[in-house]
């Protein structure tokens, strides 16, 4: 498995709105889940930008270490979902009920089976973990077959 390496002391730029500068998020589903078909996965990640941990991860995924890594595995959906009013349908197409915390991070197959069920979660204390924390566990899901 190729994983890319991230050392502790890589400088991760705090972005302050990624969730509310994101592409509208149902057009960019669709257009997600059509590159999913040609051999990618979606990454949706539901956050807001008033919560450090998904701005956190937002940051990390922009990245110039991750991008080409990135962009031959997965096409990244962010999702602003406010102070859990906003978008809680496009969670609830991935199996979540309601938005319990940010970020909730859904890893799909071409065919929108979830591929991390269960772990959606994981990452809310994303400020605490370490760089290569998160390029780990983009590696294994751009690879793991869906359950």
């Amino acid at each position: 498995m190729n994983r890319p390496y991230l050392p502790d002391d890589i400088a991760i730029a705090d972005l302050q709105t990624p969730y509310a500068s994101a592409p509208e998020p149902k057009g960019a589903l669709g257009n997600a889940e059509y590159a999913a078909r040609n051999g990618k996965r979606v990454l949706a990640v539901f956050g807001a930008d008033w919560c450090p941990d998904a701005r956190r991860f937002a940051s990390v995924l922009a990245l110039p270490q991750l991008q080409d890594f990135l962009s031959q595995r997965y096409e990244i959906v962010l999702i602003d979902v406010g102070r859990y009013d906003k978008n809680i349908d496009l969670a609830a197409g991935y199996g979540l009920e309601k938005v319990e915390g940010a970020p909730a991070i859904v890893v799909a197959d071409a065919d929108g089976r979830v591929v991390n069920p269960g772990g959606a979660y994981d990452w809310r204390t994303a400020r605490s973990r370490r760089p290569q924390e998160f390029a780990d566990f983009l590696a294994v899901y751009a690879e793991v077959p869906a359950p």
